[in-house]
């Protein structure tokens, strides 16, 4: 008898405890179902090392930034302004992480009489004015499973050259996610043919889940905002906004000028089809005296549908 009742015991135990969980919030993320489908996403400009900036030097930096980043434990993250250098160092201190680092952007090209500002960009921008940036993706290990990758350059109507770095990713709901980083310019091309350009890339690289992040230097009342999430566009190739999307959104801005000053937002992780979002959160501020770079990161958390649409 007591060997039965011990068996009883050993089955029921495990179910009572389970039960109380399901009326608190979130407990429906630890299920396996779910849980497979939940991202965490996250979009930092890290700030190039070889621009002039108000922030501390890359060797202040770089293990503050790495801590950032890994305190915020993102499954995805998708990172700007980052040098050769800084993404030797960072694939070094984040070994967690795979790291899918995409192709430099090429540098900015000066015309008529534009050329004599040549020196003056070498100046304040150091190499990234003749090499670009990568917007590397990292992917935590153990997260999915990345079948593919690639990158592409926008098309270009501006003298700095745009890169869009993307992974795809099989989550074990079966389920497939497309994370895209980029980092557009503060010139016109961010508005006519780079904007047009990046759609007709995304839809033609639209096959499941696409989650867009990067400092897009735009503001969300901005065209660029407007024609990604869908103001005047089709309805199929609209983006969610994560951040007025959330339950628990963010406040403020993303930019801080690296002096922790309020800026605007400029910094965005866009979502499509619509999806489930659990939250969203500032990340990379102060520790110490040291800021991370001369933008906050954004993190969200995503529910992605299963493939039959749970």
């Amino acid at each position: 008898m007591a060997n039965v009742r011990d068996r009883w015991i050993r089955a029921l135990v495990p179910a009572a405890i389970a039960l109380p969980l399901q009326s608190f919030p979130g407990a429906a993320l630890c299920s396996s179902t779910t849980q497979h489908s939940t991202v965490r996403v996250m979009t930092f400009n890290v700030l190039h090392d070889g621009a002039w900036a108000l922030a501390p030097s890359w060797g202040a930096r770089r293990r503050v930034v790495a801590e950032a980043i890994r305190s915020a434990r993102p499954d995805v993250a998708c990172l700007q302004e980052v040098s050769p250098r800084q993404l030797d160092d960072l694939s070094l201190n984040l070994v967690e992480y795979r790291v899918f680092p995409g192709t430099l952007s090429g540098g900015t090209t000066l015309t008529g009489w534009a050329r004599p500002g040549a020196f003056f960009g070498r100046l304040f921008l150091g190499d990234f004015f003749d090499h670009g940036e990568y917007c590397p993706i990292f992917v935590r290990r153990g997260f999915g499973a990345p079948t593919d990758s690639g990158a592409f350059l926008l098309a270009r109507d501006s003298p700095t050259p745009h890169v869009v770095n993307w992974v795809r990713i099989r989550l074990p709901s079966e389920a497939f996610v497309d994370v895209f980083s980029t980092h557009l310019g503060l010139v016109r091309g961010r508005t006519n043919g780079t904007q047009d350009d990046l759609l007709r890339l995304l839809d033609d690289h639209w096959s499941g889940t696409q989650i867009l992040a990067g400092d897009l230097n735009a503001l969300p009342s901005g065209p660029l905002l407007k024609s990604l999430v869908g103001v005047g566009a089709p309805r199929a190739r609209a983006f969610q906004d994560v951040w007025t999307g959330a339950r628990l959104g963010a406040r403020g801005g993303t930019l801080h000028w690296g002096l922790g000053l309020p800026g605007p937002r400029l910094d965005y992780v866009l979502v499509r089809p619509p999806c489930t979002i659990e939250g969203v959160r500032i990340s990379g501020t102060r520790v110490g005296r040291i800021l991370p770079s001369d933008h906050y990161a954004v993190v969200a958390d995503l529910r992605i549908a299963d493939p039959d649409g749970r």
